[in-house]
């Protein structure tokens, strides 16, 4: 564990180092990026952000592919009718007879 904590101490110095010594306000760099994928493994998100001083949604937007972040399904248990569409007259949309029973 003390191999742990020296790793993400040695990760928060460079996160340090770059923001003392940038020009200007920028994005953070790539190096600095994949140092902080290599804490992924072993330290929570809020673990991570907390030390680094940077937020979970930096890091899903740049670190976590498509396949890391749930996706959540919602069942459809029953198609709603098309609406019916009244071409070339008063240009006006209604929904379907059946469809009232949702509204």
């Amino acid at each position: 564990m003390n191999k742990d904590v020296d790793k993400l101490k040695s990760v928060k110095e460079s996160f340090i180092h770059w923001r003392i010594t940038r020009a200007k306000q920028g994005k953070i760099p790539d190096y600095l990026w994949e140092q902080v994928k290599g804490l992924l493994d072993d330290y929570s998100l809020a673990k991570i952000c907390t030390a680094l001083n940077i937020s979970k949604t930096q890091i899903k937007e740049k670190l976590m592919t498509k396949d890391d972040i749930d996706i959540q399904f919602v069942e459809v248990k029953e198609a709603l009718p098309a609406f019916n569409l009244k071409p070339h007259d008063d240009h006006t949309i209604e929904p379907s007879p059946t469809l009232w029973k949702y509204f």
